[in-house]
């Protein structure tokens, strides 16, 4: 089950516009999205959050960045990113911190013993700007990411491409993941 159902609708709003702007602008730079999802739990522990998981090596997000480390720091700033234009407001919460640090591990291959705060403001302008080019796919994401919980990367790619206008079944509270998404229905 998602664990973020119980949390009130603006605050799953808001997370799932974040993982969305990950899971949309990654693919869209062409790194393979495995899933996106709302909320985690870890060794019995519910995490409030979600994430964005690419295909990486040794399956770790570091990895990407070590190898792509310009690409990656947009696609993981991307997060706040979305919620600043969509949202018109700054992240929720300090989650987000975690992509930021990522970013500036992987930025640290290139400019070692460097501060990397302007590279990081003008990355974070990038993924602002891939936001709003890609505003439509990131709200039909989250929507989708809200009805369900999470989300393949094929299922993303599907809403990215066709522009679904797309609802969960009427039986979204039995939802797991990698329910197939459903065209919208007149009612």
């Amino acid at each position: 089950m998602n664990s973020t159902f119980g949390l009130p609708r603006h605050v799953r709003w808001r997370i799932a516009i974040h993982e969305s702007g990950h899971a949309v602008i990654g693919s869209r730079m062409g790194f393979y999205l495995r899933e996106v999802r709302l909320g985690f739990e870890v060794q019995g522990q519910t995490l409030i959050g979600g994430g964005a998981v690419f295909e990486a090596p040794k399956n770790d997000q570091c990895e990407l960045a070590k190898r792509f480390p310009r690409d990656m720091a947009i696609v993981l700033m991307s997060g706040a990113a979305a919620e600043r234009v969509l949202m018109e407001s700054g992240p929720l919460s300090n989650g987000w911190h975690k992509d930021f640090d990522i970013a500036r591990i992987g930025l640290g291959w290139i400019y070692k013993g460097r501060d990397h705060s302007k590279d990081c403001l003008e990355l974070f302008g990038q993924a602002k700007e891939a936001i709003r080019k890609d505003a439509d796919s990131v709200i039909r994401v989250a929507e989708a990411l809200i009805g369900t919980g999470s989300l393949t990367g094929d299922e993303v790619a599907r809403l990215m491409a066709q522009g679904l206008d797309w609802r969960p079944p009427s039986n979204s509270s039995q939802l797991g993941p990698h329910t197939p998404l459903q065209p919208r229905t007149s009612q």
